[in-house]
């Protein structure tokens, strides 16, 4: 845990906050004012996070530059081994999702990246 400013986020950090799931949500011309502004790419992650935070926190949070608190998890690996012979899905390479539930072919409901098999 630590504290940064708001724009010292790195790319990284950005994708880490789930901007991905907002595509489709932000409008694309407040992240190509924010692109412009940051004199960032768009290719570039924080255009879009700097728009979601906008977005949440008003028009203006971002050029203020709080302080914020960066707080990382990660997952720890479970000791026991998993009991498999109730499981009425499958299991998603990506995340390792257990599959509870889910088909065969089925999008992962944890990291909506994987592929249940």
């Amino acid at each position: 845990m630590r504290v940064e400013r708001l724009q010292d986020i790195s790319e990284s950090d950005c994708w880490a906050e789930g901007i991905e799931e907002c595509d489709g949500f932000l409008d694309d011309v407040e992240i190509i004012n924010c692109a412009k502004r940051m004199k960032r790419s768009l290719e570039d992650a924080a255009p879009s996070y700097a728009a979601l935070w906008e977005s949440i926190n008003g028009p203006g949070s971002w050029d203020a530059n709080p302080w914020v608190w960066v707080i990382k998890f990660s997952r720890i690996a479970d000791d026991e081994p998993e009991d498999e012979s109730d499981d009425e899905g499958g299991y998603c390479p990506n995340c390792s999702g257990s599959g509870e539930g889910m088909t065969d072919g089925s999008t992962c409901l944890v990291c909506k990246g994987g592929v249940y098999s």
